[in-house]
């Protein structure tokens, strides 16, 4: 219906123009993709100040999805600087064992570690409101046989000074001796004690050896499962060492970083 007005006298009218058209955005909010992953899932990084909602809006996912992710309630305060889960995590961890360290909890290790909380429980034969021990041994990866010992190779221990740091274990290679030949038997009987027992005798220290020639870099691409232990462990060098050559100050690792490696 056009728009106007009339003169005094009713004789004339006078059309006013239309209203200018109002446009609406109607582009969606992009969300921003994750860089970060723990044992091979996406997480987001708690800020001072966040919440719950916060963390799951940034993420893009609902806040009950939120919740079930990280294992937490509704009524869980966000602690700044921990990393919280977008989606699923794994039902295994990366690494088979895990030695708890002080103030450590199943809930910080199962972040840690990016494995469920409920896998934990069920590997370690722990009930709903069972808590854990400091230097107890956690399976990591399947169920814990009854009263069976764990083996002490593949541990990790977690620095609880610094959170998600991924510790610099020390990993021992079997180092097997050869038996002695014909010709060092005679020796080895000539070497008796006064109690006609064999003289024990020390061996030589073991210690990784660096070489003083030129070093030869190499560059490894992060990738989803990667963590500074697993990617010191893989070349042989320790978390201090590649953290001092690639300038980093914290353990986080971003998808596709590239990292050196100075190999002797």
């Amino acid at each position: 219906i056009p728009q106007g007005t009339y003169d005094e006298n009713f004789t004339k009218l006078s059309f006013t123009a239309p209203p200018s058209p109002v446009w609406i955005d109607t582009k969606e909010a992009t969300v921003a993709q994750p860089s970060l992953f723990v044992n091979g899932v996406a997480v987001v990084l708690a800020k001072p100040g966040d919440r719950l909602a916060t963390l799951a809006d940034e993420a893009g996912i609902g806040l009950s999805a939120f919740l079930r992710y990280n294992d937490i309630s509704i009524d869980h305060s966000v602690i700044p600087g921990n990393k919280y889960f977008v989606d699923k995590k794994k039902r295994r961890a990366s690494e088979a064992y895990h030695k708890v360290a002080e103030g450590e909890n199943l809930w910080a290790i199962s972040q840690a570690y990016g494995v469920r909380l409920k896998k934990l429980r069920k590997y370690n034969r722990l009930g709903q409101n069972e808590k854990v021990n400091e230097s107890t041994m956690l399976w990591m990866t399947s169920t814990k046989p009854p009263r069976e010992s764990v083996p002490q190779q593949g541990i990790v221990e977690l620095d609880a000074n610094n959170e998600f740091n991924w510790g610099q274990a020390s990993l021992q290679e079997a180092v097997s001796t050869p038996g002695p030949t014909e010709g060092q038997g005679n020796a080895l009987a000539q070497n008796l004690n006064d109690n006609g027992q064999p003289a024990m005798a020390s061996g030589p220290t073991l210690s990784p050896h660096h070489g003083d020639g030129p070093t030869s870099p190499v560059v490894h691409e992060v990738k989803p499962s990667d963590t500074l232990y697993s990617v010191a462990r893989q070349y042989g060098v320790t978390i201090q060492e590649l953290m001092e050559w690639n300038g980093k100050r914290d353990f986080n690792l971003s998808l596709g970083e590239k990292l050196k490696i100075l190999r002797p």
